[in-house]
Order: C-alpha cells, then sequence, then structure tokens
C-alpha cells in the first residue's frame, strides 16, 4: 500500500514537472538551397532581402523545420517555415528597450516574480498569420495594427532558482503575458568542464 501511494506520488510529480515546462532541444544544420521546399523560397524572394540568404533545417523532439537566417536593415531575421515549405513564422532579433513600456514591465514583472534571478539572452519579436500580411509587414516595415499579424516575443532566459539554474525558451503575448516555457535542453558539448 505504502509502496503504492509513493509510486503514484513520484509519477504525479514528475508529470506536473513536464506539464508546467515543455523541453526544447533542437539540432540544426546547414541545407542547400536547391533542398528548400519551393514554397519556402518563393516567400522569402517575396520578402526582398538584398543579403544572402543561409538555409538550416532545424529537428526538434516533435518536429522538423526548414529556416531561411539573413540580416536585414541592421537586424538579424529568422523566417521559419514546416518541413513543406509553409510559413509559421518570422523573428527579428530585438534588444530589450524596443519592446514598449508596458510590454516589457508586464515581462520582467514576471521574471522578477518567478526567480531570484533571470538574465534575458536574446530577445526575438515573432510575427505570424496570414502569409500576404507577413510578408507587407517586412516590405514596408510596418510592425503594429495589422489584425491579421499576430505579434509575440520569443526569448532565452537563464535563470536561478533555489541554487537551480536553468535556461529557459519563454513565448509571450503582445501584451507581455506569458504563454509558453520551455526547459532548454544543452548539447552535451555545452556542459564540458575543464
Amino acid at each position: 500500500m505504502i509502496k503504492n501511494i509513493a509510486l503514484i506520488l513520484i509519477v504525479s510529480m514528475i508529470l506536473f514537472d513536464k506539464l508546467e515546462a515543455q523541453v526544447k532541444y533542437e539540432k540544426e544544420y546547414r541545407l542547400n538551397q536547391k533542398d528548400v521546399p519551393k514554397p519556402a523560397l518563393e516567400f522569402v524572394n517575396a520578402l526582398g532581402f538584398d543579403r544572402k540568404i543561409k538555409w538550416y533545417k532545424e529537428e526538434g523532439l516533435d518536429k522538423t523545420s526548414i529556416e531561411a537566417k539573413t540580416k536585414y536593415l541592421s537586424k538579424k531575421y529568422s523566417v521559419e517555415f514546416n518541413s513543406k515549405g509553409i510559413i509559421e513564422d518570422i523573428e527579428i532579433e530585438i534588444k530589450l528597450n524596443e519592446i514598449s513600456e508596458k510590454v516589457r514591465q508586464n515581462i520582467l514583472k514576471y521574471l522578477n516574480t518567478n526567480y531570484q534571478k533571470a538574465n534575458i539572452c536574446k530577445i526575438q519579436i515573432q510575427f505570424s498569420g496570414d502569409p500576404d500580411a507577413l510578408i507587407n509587414t517586412i516590405v514596408n516595415q510596418k510592425f503594429t495594427n495589422n489584425p491579421e499579424v499576430i505579434t509575440r516575443y520569443e526569448m532565452i532566459v537563464k535563470v536561478k532558482n533555489k541554487k537551480k539554474h536553468e535556461k529557459l525558451e519563454y513565448l509571450f503575448d503582445d501584451q507581455g503575458e506569458m504563454l509558453q516555457k520551455a526547459v532548454i535542453l544543452l548539447k552535451n558539448t555545452d556542459n564540458l568542464e575543464y
């Protein structure tokens, strides 16, 4: 009886922990342009980037995607597609002070409430939605007030809580409310200690 209760408690704790945060692991490698699905090539060509596009295949725990990366107007762009070349989102690397004051304060309040220490490593503004609206958003550099485009913020954050250090990926909505949290699994090479 006691063994059964202990087993139920252990399984419950594992399941609860998994519900609280997803796990994220990605393996990324270069992809030749000839291996990129035609819809992805056409979409990126419509964006009018003036620099070379580097293509990548990204394998995660539960999906595979295609990603185009480039620099445009002094910003790093990442355009992500599913394995068939259908657009998923466009991400632009930004700085914390480029997020509106209200949204920034909501994000910082969330992080400061939940962790002893939180260090934001990377921020990307993420756009998803209607493909034509996404093209229009990038080409015209108008990032607000389009009901056909969903705006979110993706962040990589190193956190500390009760002597536990983690690297997390967060997704916040356009108001700074937390939508998703994933624990980033580091590769063995990331954990080498000398």
